[in-house]
């Protein structure tokens, strides 16, 4: 299946199909070849694209850009220049300043666990919306 494939693309590619579609029709064909059902495809493709992340990403963008057009990201890195920049190594801890403003000003909200990453959803306002008090740690 793996010769097929990249034979059909670069027959595909030989032929002047846009790299997309290359990669899309030779996938296809390559699957059909194998026997895979189309619906099983379809199902996957979706399945795929059911992410939070793929959503949140071009939000982040957005939120970046606004923040570069109104000037408010030079600002928040000024502002941490202005608390840590005389510091030895001041650059390197204006940079983790100005992410946690970043941070702060984007609303990215959650808590550091030990196997490592961020838990998502347990920042302050999902805190308060649990149904039994909150034990001490």
């Amino acid at each position: 299946m793996t010769a097929l494939l990249f034979v059909l693309f670069f027959i595909f590619m030989l032929l002047g199909v846009p790299i997309a579609l290359a990669i899309g029709a030779s996938t296809l064909v390559a699957l059909h070849a194998q026997g895979v059902p189309p619906m099983v495809v379809t199902q996957q493709m979706f399945q795929g694209i059911n992410s939070f992340a793929l959503v949140a990403v071009p939000m982040f963008i957005l939120a970046g850009d606004l923040m570069a057009q109104g000037k408010v990201s030079e600002k928040l890195v000024d502002f941490a220049d202005s608390l840590f920049g005389f510091l030895k190594g001041g650059l390197s801890i204006v940079s983790v300043g100005a992410g946690m403003f970043f941070r702060r000003h984007l609303g990215l909200r959650g808590r550091y666990h030990r196997g490592g990453g961020l838990e998502p959803g347990t920042g302050a306002a999902q805190e308060g919306l649990r149904a039994s008090p909150r034990r001490p740690a």
